[in-house]
């Protein structure tokens, strides 16, 4: 094997197949060419995408608007806070866009950066809108709606057993 192939096959074996880039490379170069970046991703890794912004030193705004309990989303400003701009809670409510459906952005922290950030969405399919209060109430928001969103469907499923269960439950009250 001469010297050019394995190099060749020892970049590949640091970033993968031909044309990929590994997720480190990937956040360093979304770090250096971004203003804005929004964390969107299962709630179990926001801690980890944080982290790995953090060590970038990323300078912008960073949106985490994954839905994450208030007290996690108060840890990712801590970690984020010495380097970046700004960090703004976010929490999104609703369906994907469609022709009848607008999914909401809910957005807090910082004044200026969630105006900035709500600047970005205003014309799309995404409604959004500021909270008062600091990181955090994002969270909360998005944590309360799901919270209710979840009580209703088991209320709703309690409540057709018992109505279909039997034919006197859902007689007229008197």
């Amino acid at each position: 094997m001469s010297s050019g192939a394995r190099r060749d096959a020892a970049k590949q074996a640091r970033t993968g197949p031909a044309g990929t880039v590994s997720p480190r490379q990937q956040t360093s170069r979304s770090c250096a060419r971004s203003d804005v970046i929004i964390s969107l991703c299962p709630p179990a890794n926001a801690i980890e995408v944080a982290e790995a912004v953090a060590t970038e030193s990323f300078p912008g705004i960073y949106v985490d608007a994954n839905a994450i309990a208030p007290a996690s989303m108060e840890q990712i400003g801590n970690l984020l806070m010495p380097s970046a701009a700004a960090v703004v809670d976010g929490a999104v409510v609703g369906s994907p866009p469609s022709e009848t459906k607008r999914p909401r952005l809910y957005l807090s922290g910082p004044e200026e950066p969630a105006a900035t950030v709500a600047q970005l969405f205003r014309g799309s399919a995404v409604q959004p809108f500021i909270l008062e209060g600091g990181i955090g109430k994002a969270s909360a928001l998005k944590l309360a709606y799901t919270s209710y969103q979840k009580a209703s469907a088991y209320a709703t499923t309690a409540w057709r057993r018992n109505s279909s269960t039997s034919p006197e439950a859902a007689r007229p009250a008197t």
